[in-house]
């Protein structure tokens, strides 16, 4: 049971890096596909403290670009073999689609 004004976020699979070495161009056009898919993501599960604020398990959100999630970066929490998350705070989350 996840506690808290939290929530649970499915992310993105990474695909595998290439051994192929890419110009410039070419990796910054990747990662800004790559960013975009964290424009939209799935809400996984809600924190106790997060229910009835408007956000439902399976709704699509996105979090605030300037949130120290992006900033800084996040950590994948494993919750099976095939399925990783992303703790973030309900007041991470700018738009919910």
């Amino acid at each position: 049971m996840l506690l808290g004004n939290r929530l649970y976020l499915e992310i993105p699979e990474d695909k595998e890096e290439s051994p192929i070495i890419l110009d410039k161009m070419t990796r910054d056009a990747i990662e800004s596909e790559r960013m975009g898919k964290w424009n939209r993501l799935r809400v996984y599960a809600i924190g106790e403290g997060a229910k009835g604020l408007g956000i439902e398990e399976g709704d699509e959100v996105m979090i605030d670009p300037t949130s120290v999630i992006i900033t800084r970066g996040v950590a994948k929490i494993p919750l099976s073999e095939e399925r990783s998350v992303i703790m973030v705070s309900i007041h991470d989350i700018a738009h919910i689609w």
